[in-house]
C-alpha cells in the first residue's frame, strides 16, 4: 500500500477506531501500527482476522512514534492502517490529507460530536492516567499513597516515581496538558520541573509505569489507566487512586 493513503483509527481524549478501504479489504493481510498495550493490540488483530478474515501484522507504538511515523512516511507509508493515535496526529494528519475517509455501516450510529464530518477518523472510547503504588514497597518504608500531586513533591520520594516521556507518549502528553490546565501555564511550568527532581526516569509508553511499579522496581507511577486493573487480577501488588485535584 505504499504511496496510499492510509485509514486511520484515532484517539485522544477519546479512543477513536475505524476500519480500513475497500482496498485495503480485499487483501490478505494488512500492516498496522497500533497504539494500545501490546495486549489490547493482539486481541484487537485477532478479532478483526475473526471477522473479516485478514491478518493484521501489528507494529505496536507509542502514539508519539506514531504521530512521527507518518509525518516522515507521507506520503509512502509503511503501513495500511492505524489503531489508537492521539487526536492531535488525527486531526491534523486528516488536514495534511494523510488519511483516506471510509465510512462504515454503522457511522451514522456515532454521535456527530465523536467523529470527523469526512469520515477519516472517529472515537471509540475514553481514558485517563491514574497515580499508582506499589502496596509491598510502600509499606516497608511506612509510606502511604499521596493523596495530592502536590505530595509528589516530597524529597522522600526522590527517585522513586516513573512517568512516561511527552516525546514519545500521548498518555504524558495528557500529563502535562492537565497540570499545565489545573495550575495555570506559569505554575504548571514551575510544578512540572520540580516534580522532575522527583523523577527516576520516563519511560517511552504510557503503560510501562504500571509494570514497572508493579515489579516493585519503584514506588510510584503516573500511567495510563488502560492496563491497571489487569495487572492487579494478573497479582502485582499494585493500588491506585486518583489525587484531590482529580484527573
Amino acid at each position: 500500500m505504499k504511496g496510499k493513503l492510509i485509514s486511520i483509527v484515532a484517539l485522544a481524549l477519546l479512543l477513536t477506531f475505524g476500519f480500513a478501504t475497500s482496498g485495503v479489504l480485499a487483501a490478505d493481510s494488512i500492516k498496522a501500527y497500533m497504539g494500545f498495550s501490546r495486549e489490547v493490540n493482539e486481541a484487537l488483530a485477532k478479532k478483526i482476522q475473526e471477522k473479516t478474515g485478514i491478518e493484521v501484522k501489528n507494529i505496536t507504538l507509542s502514539w508519539g512514534e506514531i504521530g512521527a511515523r507518518t509525518r516522515t512516511e507521507y506520503p509512502r507509508f509503511n503501513a495500511d492502517m492505524i489503531l489508537s493515535v492521539g487526536a492531535a496526529e488525527a486531526i491534523g494528519g486528516a488536514k495534511k490529507g494523510y488519511f483516506e475517509a471510509y465510512k462504515s455501516p454503522t457511522w451514522n450510529d456515532i454521535n456527530a460530536k465523536f467523529k470527523s464530518p469526512d469520515g477519516t477518523y472517529y472515537a471509540l472510547g475514553t481514558f485517563s492516567f491514574i497515580l499508582i503504588g506499589n502496596k509491598v514497597k510502600l509499606a516497608e518504608k511506612g509510606y502511604g499513597m499521596p493523596m495530592s500531586y502536590k505530595e509528589l513533591l516530597d524529597p522522600k520520594w526522590k527517585g522513586q516515581i516513573v512517568a512516561p516521556s511527552p516525546r514519545t507518549s500521548g498518555t504524558a502528553y495528557m500529563i502535562t496538558y492537565s497540570f499545565l490546565q489545573l495550575y495555570g501555564q506559569e505554575e504548571g511550568w514551575k510544578y512540572l520541573e520540580a516534580l522532575d527532581k522527583n523523577m527516576a526516569f520516563y519511560t517511552k509508553s504510557g503503560n510501562a509505569p504500571t509494570d514497572l511499579v508493579g515489579r516493585g522496581e519503584f514506588l510510584l507511577g503516573l500511567t495510563a489507566d488502560e492496563n491497571v486493573l489487569k495487572r492487579i487480577n494478573d497479582g502485582y501488588p499494585i493500588q491506585w487512586t486518583i489525587p484531590v485535584e482529580g484527573i
